[in-house]
């Protein structure tokens, strides 16, 4: 990554509208945020391909009013 001096970067996705107000829109990264804890898809997605029964796996964050997120898995049977 590029050093810029007083610049954070976030990991978070903005668009800026037209009059220059800017919107988080979503995540550079794979970081899902369920109750508070910080969970990498990836990290979900190996445990999935672990198990004998499971040839592929995905992954995904869907809203949830109660947590934030909730991890959302999905498997092609091996």
């Amino acid at each position: 990554m590029e050093h810029h001096p007083g610049v954070y970067f976030t990991g978070d996705v903005a668009l800026r509208d037209a009059d220059g107000y800017y919107m988080v829109v979503g995540r550079a990264d794979d970081v899902l945020n369920v109750a508070g804890h910080r969970i990498g898809s990836a990290e979900v997605e190996s445990a999935l391909v672990s198990h004998p029964s499971v040839a592929e796996a995905a992954v995904i964050g869907k809203p949830d009013e109660l947590r934030g997120e909730s991890i959302k898995g999905f498997r092609d049977p091996a």
